[in-house]
């Protein structure tokens, strides 16, 4: 369903980013299914766990699946384990504004 997205949002744009942990059982079938079809570039994005939890309980559910403040916490220290070969790494503590996130993003494009 999540590839099927991403191909519909492909249709309209040049570049499409999704967020995701980069962990667990089916992420590596995932990545391999897309690289099939996508030039993929990791970014990693590293906060300190209070920037986390703010961001979480500033999101609406319309935004972001809900989870719990120990679940972020959880999430939090798996995403600290992952490595991938970095395209770019920012770090987002504190908080950096939108326009300074997207042309971080845009930089790598």
């Amino acid at each position: 369903m999540v590839v099927q997205a991403i191909a519909i949002a492909f249709q309209a744009h040049d570049a499409v980013m999704i967020e995701t942990l980069g962990a667990g059982g089916g992420f590596d079938a995932f990545h391999q299914t897309l690289q099939q079809h996508y030039v993929i570039q990791y970014i990693r994005v590293q906060a300190d766990l209070e920037v986390c939890l703010a961001r979480v309980e500033r999101c609406s559910e319309a935004d972001h699946i809900p989870v719990s403040l120990e679940q972020v916490r959880q999430y939090n220290a798996i995403a600290a384990q992952v490595s991938y070969p970095w395209h770019l790494v920012i770090t987002n503590t504190p908080p950096l504004s939108e326009a300074e996130i997207v042309a971080a993003i845009k930089s790598v494009l």
